[in-house]
C-alpha cells in the first residue's frame, strides 16, 4: 500500500454551492482534504455567512471540515466556463502540495480509500478518467473537428488525477493557462487539463479511465456504478452523496494488482511539438490558435 496523500480540488460555482459544494463538504470532504472553487459573489458570500474565513492573496478561505475549504475567486465569472479560470487562478495563488490532486466536477464522489492505491511518482503523471481511442495513444480534436493527427490528447470527463510534479507544472502554466481558457471559451476545467497534459507532454496513464476495456472498477456514469467502484461520476442528488458517502467502507474493492499494472503502463504525448505553435517562437506566448 501507498502513503500518498490526496486531496481534491473540486470546481463548483455560486448557483451550485449551495446544493451540490454543501453536498460534498457533508460527505467526502470530511474525511479527504478537499477545495471546494467557487466565484466570489453575492450568493456564494450568503452561503458562508457566519464561517471563518481569510484572505490569501485575492482568494477568501473559509475553513468548513477540519482538512476541508471553500474558497472564493474574484474576477473570472461565475458560469461553468469560467470554472478554468477559478481553479487555474487558486493553483497559483494556493497550490496543495500534496502527492496527488484529484481535479473534479461538482458531480463526483472521491472515495478516501484511493489515497492508499496511489503510487509515488516522481515524474509528471496524470490519470484521466476517459479518453476518446485510437491506436497509437489518446486523439482528440481541440476544437471538435476531425482528422488532426497531430493532435493528441487526453479527454477527461469531469475528473482528472495529478500527480505533484504534473501539479508544479499547472501552477507555472497557470497564466497562460487563464489566457488560454479566456481565448477558448469552449474550454471548461477538463479540456484545460488536457491540453495542459498534452501541451506539456505529460504521461498518462489509463488506470482510471472507464473507457479503457481492462478497467473494471469504473464508475465513470451513473448506471455503470458498483459498491466495488473506484470513483464515481453522475453524482447529481443529495441522496446519491449520502448513500455513497455511507457505503464507502465498501469503495476501491477490486483488482488491485492490475491497478498498480496500469499505472507502470504510461504513455508519452508528443503531439504538441509537431504543432505550428510549437514550432514557432513568436507563438509560443500566445493562445493556441485551434480554430
Amino acid at each position: 500500500m501507498s502513503n500518498a496523500t490526496l486531496a481534491v480540488v473540486v470546481t463548483s460555482s455560486s448557483s451550485m454551492l449551495p446544493k451540490r459544494g454543501m453536498w460534498i463538504l457533508s460527505s467526502y470532504a470530511q474525511r479527504v482534504p478537499t477545495f471546494v472553487i467557487a466565484d466570489d459573489s453575492r450568493y456564494s458570500r450568503k452561503v458562508i455567512a457566519g464561517r471563518a474565513c481569510a484572505t490569501v492573496g485575492k482568494l477568501t478561505f473559509c475553513q468548513w471540515t477540519s482538512v476541508s475549504s471553500v474558497v472564493l475567486v474574484p474576477y473570472c465569472g461565475g458560469l461553468e466556463q469560467h470554472g478554468c479560470c477559478r481553479v487555474f487562478t487558486f493553483l497559483r495563488t494556493a497550490p496543495p502540495l500534496n502527492d496527488w490532486v484529484a481535479f473534479v466536477d461538482d458531480d463526483v464522489y472521491v472515495p478516501e480509500c484511493l489515497s492508499r492505491y496511489l503510487p509515488m511518482s516522481m515524474s509528471p503523471l496524470f490519470a484521466p478518467s476517459k479518453h476518446v481511442g485510437a491506436i497509437g495513444g489518446w486523439r482528440w480534436s481541440l476544437c471538435g473537428d476531425k482528422g488532426r493527427p497531430d493532435t493528441e490528447i487526453a479527454l477527461p470527463a469531469g475528473y482528472g488525477f495529478a500527480n505533484r510534479a504534473f501539479v508544479s507544472k499547472l501552477v507555472q502554466q497557470a497564466p497562460s493557462m487563464i489566457r488560454q481558457c479566456v481565448a477558448t471559451p469552449a474550454y471548461n476545467l477538463d479540456v484545460a487539463l488536457s491540453f495542459a497534459s498534452w501541451q506539456q507532454g505529460i504521461n498518462l496513464t489509463a488506470v482510471f479511465d472507464w473507457t479503457d476495456p481492462r478497467v473494471n472498477w469504473m464508475g465513470g456514469q451513473r448506471h455503470l456504478w458498483r459498491e466495488e467502484s473506484w470513483i464515481y461520476h453522475k453524482v447529481r442528488t443529495r441522496y446519491d452523496f449520502e448513500r455513497l458517502h455511507y457505503k464507502r467502507s465498501k469503495m476501491c474493492g477490486m483488482e488491485h494488482d492490475k491497478v498498480k499494472i496500469l499505472f507502470t503502463e504510461q504513455y508519452l504525448q508528443t503531439g504538441y511539438k509537431r504543432t505550428r505553435h510549437a514550432l514557432t517562437p513568436s507563438l509560443r506566448n500566445e493562445p493556441f490558435d485551434c480554430q
